[in-house]
């Protein structure tokens, strides 16, 4: 009844302009959006921004199978979990924000929550929104269109404070958030799109405060063996599209020195829009 993603029916490319150039585009891409609908129908707060970027431009829309409802939207999605494909109602998203607001919540307090590679802010503005907690929020990244774009964004954002800095995974430097007591560092399906990190990189986000909770939701769980044939295609398009390769190795490296102390690793568990990028948590505290 429904089409679901095989090995045989999968076709992905590696974009020739390198995913830094990539994703730049992209950003600055859904920031010319942006300000064309806000010119002719303005946003009442960033949330409604990056709900109406998400529905009209992201991954949701491709996934979607089955029955159209009145409006054009379809009824059903396609997805995975613990390695294997499904088909879940079109509503059923998880969203990264909310689960960082509900750890906001439950092991705070903080006096920073940190995004690395936030692209145009979108998680930390979802975090705002669902927990209320009013920041400082700090995001790391990498392309200049992402942080125009976030820098914009925060102007619809009453009440929160955040900002938004150069930093890239290659070198992570948080100098950016000064020497807080206590943080919360996070990265959400950006350390997927370098290949290798540095071997002591969760060292440095260690030192990125007095105590650091780390939060971690990326598409890594192949890294920690099969669940089932979604595993084995993961695999795959990592090492075709040079997705990252070392997450596990450089966590790893991190724990055996005694820098840091893992309290869950949960192998693709979150639905995803994309079938065959499956999210993975995992959450760490330094020591």
């Amino acid at each position: 009844m429904f089409s679901v993603p095989t090995p045989s029916n999968v076709t992905v490319t590696l974009p020739p302009e390198g995913w830094p150039d990539f994703y730049d585009g992209s950003w600055t891409a859904l920031h010319r959006a942006f300000r064309d609908r806000h010119a002719a129908t303005p946003f009442a707060n960033a949330f409604q921004a990056v709900r109406y970027l998400e529905k009209t431009f992201e991954l949701i829309d491709k996934s979607q199978v089955g029955d159209v409802m009145p409006g054009g939207r379809r009824l059903l999605r396609t997805s995975s979990f613990r390695g294997q494909t499904c088909v879940i109602p079109a509503y059923a998203n998880v969203y990264a924000g909310e689960i960082l607001a509900d750890l906001v919540a439950g092991m705070g307090p903080f006096d920073a929550v940190v995004e690395l590679g936030c692209g145009y802010g979108r998680n930390l503005f979802d975090c705002f929104y669902f927990g209320g907690w009013s920041g400082p929020y700090f995001g790391g990244e990498l392309t200049e269109g992402g942080r125009a774009f976030a820098s914009e964004l925060i102007g619809l954002a009453t009440g929160m404070q955040a900002s938004f800095h150069p930093f890239t995974h290659l070198a992570p430097d948080l100098t950016f958030v000064g020497r807080p007591k206590r943080a919360l560092i996070t990265t959400v399906h950006s350390i997927e799109a370098v290949e290798a990190i540095p071997e002591d990189y969760f060292d440095r986000l260690a030192d990125g405060a007095e105590q650091v909770v780390g939060v971690h939701i990326e598409p890594v769980g192949f890294q920690y063996g099969s669940l089932g044939e979604v595993s084995d295609i993961h695999r795959q398009l990592a090492t075709t599209l040079r997705w990252n390769l070392n997450f596990r190795d450089s966590l790893q490296a991190a724990i055996n020195r005694g820098r840091i102390a893992v309290s869950m690793i949960a192998p693709e568990v979150l639905f995803p829009s994309d079938a065959l990028n499956p999210s993975t948590i995992i959450i760490w505290t330094s020591r």
